[in-house]
């Protein structure tokens, strides 16, 4: 049984579709990566499955069991934890104080020492500036800080939305090897990337999302290989409108 399951998914702006029967499966202890030009609805789909946005048809599973009608403040309790875009952290509090407020499940309160403790050892460089504002930090520190909040969550089911954007590529070196280590030790990661290279070649599959469908599936590798990844990327493959 897949840990997350979305099936034919469809969700509107207004009168604008932008979600059009999307599906996947991730099993667990898999990184399966989303990629696809701007704007084809990568974050939209991952808005979706935490809870963001409600879906207009189709369902949604976790673990067997829907959680496409639950709100999103009730899925880490679930073991389902998303990192979103720009990181969202609070400025003003401290690299600690961030990281405890990732601990607010009550599954994870009980743990939320050792899981600080073993945060800080698989990224030293936050606990050496435990103590220091948020909003001080680096783009490439604030990215770890917004992923060790996450992880005290003691996520199941980890989604990155675009955790690389504006990074310097020494630090998007690091990151991936951060997602890598964070899948080695037991999480299982949803990744939507825009750096297509680095995202397939960490992942154990992908898809490829075009105009809210799915028009590609596969192996990281194998798509990366694919020649039609182009078009998708580019916007310009043909797909079927129905």
């Amino acid at each position: 049984m897949p840990l997350l399951e979305v099936n034919a998914v469809e969700f509107h702006y207004g009168e604008v579709q932008a979600l059009k029967g999307a599906t996947l499966q991730i099993q667990e202890g898999e990184i399966v990566a989303l990629v696809g030009a701007n704007g084809a609805g990568k974050t939209t789909l991952m808005n979706a499955i935490s809870g963001v946005h409600r879906i207009s048809a189709g369902t949604i599973s976790f673990d067997g069991a829907p959680i496409h009608g639950k709100p999103a403040h009730t899925l880490p309790e679930l073991g389902l934890v998303q990192v979103p875009e720009n990181r969202h952290l609070f400025p003003y509090l401290t690299v600690e104080d961030n990281l405890r407020l990732g601990a607010f499940a009550k599954n994870a309160r009980g743990r939320s020492k050792e899981t600080e403790e073993w945060i800080y050892e698989l990224l030293p460089a936050l606990q050496e500036r435990r103590r220091q504002r948020a909003g001080s930090m680096s783009g490439g520190q604030q990215q770890m800080l917004a992923i060790g909040r996450a992880l005290m969550a003691q996520p199941r089911l980890l989604l990155l939305d675009e955790p690389s954007l504006g990074l310097a590529p020494i630090i998007v070196s690091q990151l991936f090897e951060l997602i890598t280590d964070i899948r080695q030790q037991g999480t299982t990661i949803l990744l939507v990337e825009q750096n297509v290279r680095h995202a397939l070649s960490i992942c154990d599959r992908g898809y490829a999302l075009q105009e809210g469908q799915v028009v590609m599936e596969g192996t990281g590798v194998g798509l990366l290989n694919d020649p039609g990844l182009t078009d998708v990327m580019l916007g310009i493959a043909e797909i079927a409108h129905t």
